[in-house]
């Protein structure tokens, strides 16, 4: 029995010992994933409102059978603190929010990369859910370029301008993408 606990003392000892290496590989690895060029927060109300009407569609205005009849395509989330349908861009995926940035995989059409052009769109008025929390709706923005290439790119985009200073987290709400994104800070 002696012999036992020694050799699970032993292998005890090689987990923990690999576990520290593991963290700072963690690490290193999310690190990596922030690096490069990182993209503003940019609040313009105008130009918002100007890219939202291509992909908000309100309830109240719209008949049924003017959405397109794919779930897929649309789906009912909020919009300035309203219900509304929202259109659905499939371009957005491997969300994850790492030291006050988005990072996301970012899949559209063009020739070149547009990672530099590429902005969240804002206008900074965030609004409060019935639980009390608060959300921002933000659009992700760049240039068009009509050549048909079809890329994908990993995008980092600047998450602090939207903190709210009465809370330790907010939800982002970014158009096109099927769910809200909380962001704590």
């Amino acid at each position: 029995m002696n012999t036992r606990y020694h050799y699970l003392l032993f292998l005890l000892l090689l987990l923990c010992i690999g576990c520290v290496p593991l963290q700072q590989q963690l690490a290193e690895s999310n690190a990596a994933k922030i690096e490069g060029f990182v993209g503003a927060w940019e609040i313009d109300e105008e130009k918002f409102n100007q890219q939202a009407t291509l992909v908000v569609y309100d309830r109240a205005t719209i008949s049924d059978d003017l959405l397109p009849g794919n779930k897929n395509i649309t789906y009912e989330s909020t919009f300035g603190g309203k219900l509304v349908y929202i259109r659905n861009c499939k371009c957005l995926s491997n969300l994850s929010v790492m030291e006050n940035k988005l990072v996301v995989t970012h899949t559209y059409g063009g020739g070149a990369s547009n990672r530099e052009l590429t902005v969240l769109l804002s206008n900074g008025k965030p609004y409060q859910n019935s639980k009390g929390e608060y959300i921002v709706d933000a659009i992700l923005h760049s240039p068009f370029d009509n050549r048909k290439a079809v890329l994908q790119e990993r995008k980092v985009l600047d998450l602090e301008p939207a903190q709210v200073k009465t809370a330790n987290f907010i939800w982002i709400n970014l158009l096109g993408y099927d769910g809200l994104i909380r962001y704590d800070y």
